[in-house]
């Protein structure tokens, strides 16, 4: 699948799907086709527009003096993934990349049209918590805590009330062992000031704390 769409008036995002095993070589995920996996998790974005209020005159002149336009920031995307691809998107800074991850998980506050669909049920904010979770860019961790503790503390915090702690503490443990993090269960993130867990172990934590809700 490609998609190109006209974003801002100037800039071009490429969206374009590649089967995982295609770019990491052996890979666990697999190849996933109609035929062999009817029911294969999709999402599908269809016509999505996102318009915001911006300010317009000099910002010394006041609200008073000054008028409100509506700004395009994405305009008619379309896109359409299925569980088993790395889906890339591409594209020049300020060109709308992140804004449509962020409409696709329901973190804009401005108006949006079009259709976003999870397995064909119409997105709502149920489905987006149900379905759904949104990794940041950043790793916002703790540096005091360890890999444990940070998963045992967003668990209690994100995962139903009715859970007791034996359910939470076996979770936790799946998902560091899917995360491949079990060596370092017992260390500390680290920060500038003490040193702790790689870069891209952190990373994965961030990912293992998504994954806790089974989205």
């Amino acid at each position: 699948m490609f998609r190109t769409r006209r974003e801002r008036g100037m800039d071009t995002t490429t969206i374009f799907d590649v089967p995982v095993n295609y770019v990491l070589g052996r890979c666990s995920f697999g190849e996933f086709d109609d035929e062999d996996e009817p029911t294969t998790t999709t999402l599908s974005v269809l016509n999505v527009s996102y318009v915001v209020k911006e300010w317009v005159g000099p910002w010394w002149r006041g609200a008073c003096f000054r008028s409100i336009r509506h700004k395009i920031v994405v305009r008619d995307v379309c896109l359409h993934a299925k569980a088993g691809q790395l889906t890339a998107i591409l594209g020049n800074s300020g060109s709308g990349k992140t804004t449509l991850l962020d409409i696709v998980s329901g973190r804009v506050s401005g108006r949006v049209t079009g259709k976003v669909y999870y397995n064909n049920i119409e997105c709502t904010p149920d489905v987006i918590n149900q379905y759904t979770s949104y990794v940041m860019q950043a790793d916002r961790l703790l540096p005091n805590l360890t890999v444990r503790e940070t998963l045992t503390y967003s668990a209690r915090l994100r995962l139903p009330g009715n859970l007791n702690a034996f359910d939470i503490e076996d979770k936790v443990n799946r998902v560091i062992i899917e995360m491949g993090l079990k060596h370092v269960a017992d260390t500390r993130i680290g920060g500038t000031v003490r040193r702790g867990i790689s870069g891209g172990e952190r990373r994965r934590v961030t990912i293992a704390i998504q994954l806790l809700q089974n989205p």
